[in-house]
């Protein structure tokens, strides 16, 4: 069955909706969790290989970072700097986001990707991606 362009976007803005939904439940989950959770309004580009402020979405209401949050906890002390999390309701990662993972990774951040699992919230860390040649 092939989809119209009208079933198209209601099923993209469905899906914007879920997983807006989702963020919003990954951020009140990690908060009564302990941990300090902020938007995260920056993104990794590969090409210069830094951290760079991300451009505003088709809406222009907010920024499309990656990853989704930037997380502390006061009562951690380890020797990685910063925790990010990554929102997807599916918990698969485009290879794009595996390289922007390996970048944060390989500066001493560790990352994990939220994921649903029924009605529960599952936090798998993210390892090193390594390409197929």
């Amino acid at each position: 069955m092939v989809m119209t362009k009208e079933e198209y976007k209601k099923q993209g803005k469905t899906n914007r909706r879920h997983g807006a939904e989702f963020e919003r439940k990954v951020r009140k989950d990690t908060i009564s969790k302990g941990w300090i959770v902020d938007k995260w309004s920056n993104n990794v580009d590969l090409d210069t290989q830094e951290i760079v402020q991300a451009k505003s979405n088709m809406y222009g209401s907010r920024s499309c970072g990656f990853p989704d949050f930037i997380m502390f906890h006061s009562e951690f002390e380890d020797n990685y700097k910063l925790i990010f999390v990554e929102c997807k309701i599916n918990g698969k990662l485009s290879k794009k986001e595996k390289l922007k993972m390996n970048f944060l990774i390989k500066q001493g951040h560790k990352c994990f990707v939220a994921y649903k699992d029924g009605k529960e919230i599952i936090y798998r860390e993210f390892v090193e991606y390594k390409e197929r040649n």
